[in-house]
């Protein structure tokens, strides 16, 4: 969840010149459907999901959308994500790229070899030149 409140605290935290965010979700809601990988019951586990999240946190998950928060944002980005995470979908980097599609400082780091949270070998040498190269 660490990229996804990174891309949220963007318009909450001027302090944030850029962000890194790895294996992130790009909506909650979607990711409730998404969470649960059993036919016809993924859309009842979303909505119970969605109910408890209102109910004891006053939280609408339709309301946490990372790629909506950095929609309008030219901070610098970088999102890393695999392709075969099976945790977050890959689909979901792609909502956050084509989010960031009028971002001329967005960049993405795509790979087919990692599970979710893994970092590849030049992993540090890349968001070392990212934050060298913004900030």
């Amino acid at each position: 969840m660490g990229g996804a409140v990174g891309l949220m605290a963007i318009d909450k935290a001027p302090e944030i010149k850029a962000v890194v965010s790895e294996s992130s979700y790009a909506s909650l809601a979607e990711m409730a459907l998404q969470l649960f990988r059993m036919p016809l019951l993924n859309y009842p586990m979303a909505y119970l999901i969605g109910f408890w999240a209102n109910l004891f946190l006053g939280i609408d998950l339709r309301d946490v959308s990372p790629a909506e928060n950095i929609r309008n944002t030219t901070l610098p980005i970088l999102i890393t994500h695999s392709s075969t995470d099976a945790v977050v979908p890959f689909s979901q980097a792609k909502t956050l790229q084509q989010a960031l599609v009028n971002n001329p400082r967005a960049e993405f780091w795509f790979n087919e070899e990692f599970a979710h949270g893994q970092l590849g070998p030049d992993y540090q040498s890349r968001v070392r030149n990212f934050f060298q190269k913004n900030l």
